[in-house]
């Protein structure tokens, strides 16, 4: 059964310039009233990781960079089951997503997906 209460979700991109000169994005979803919450959570999990190796998404792999930023890149009212469809689609619209867990799609997405 999918749920049908939506909430407030914002997506975003957390984003940097290696040292190559490419661009490297981790792009992911939020529930939080202020998605600046989940920035200041990417970096809270970013400084234990570099103690512990342990307990960080791969955000870090941008996080390492000190041009990091962060940005909200769309937000609106979804239920769970599209708005883990939506952060699926948003990952896989930029090529230099770092992202490693990514939501399968929904079968029905196919045609909006490609």
């Amino acid at each position: 059964m999918t749920s049908k209460i939506e909430y407030l979700t914002h997506f975003y991109e957390i984003s940097a310039t290696s040292e190559k000169g490419d661009q490297v994005a981790y792009r992911g979803k939020t529930t939080a009233w202020n998605p600046k919450q989940r920035w200041s959570g990417h970096k809270t999990e970013y400084k234990k990781w570099l103690k512990c190796r342990i307990g960080c998404t791969t955000s870090r792999e941008v996080l390492k960079y000190p041009d990091a930023k962060f940005i909200v890149i769309h937000s609106g009212y979804y239920t769970k089951e599209d708005a883990e469809r939506h952060e699926h689609f948003f990952i896989r619209l930029n090529p230099a997503c770092v992202n490693k867990r990514i939501s399968p799609p929904h079968p029905d997405d196919l045609d909006y997906m490609d």
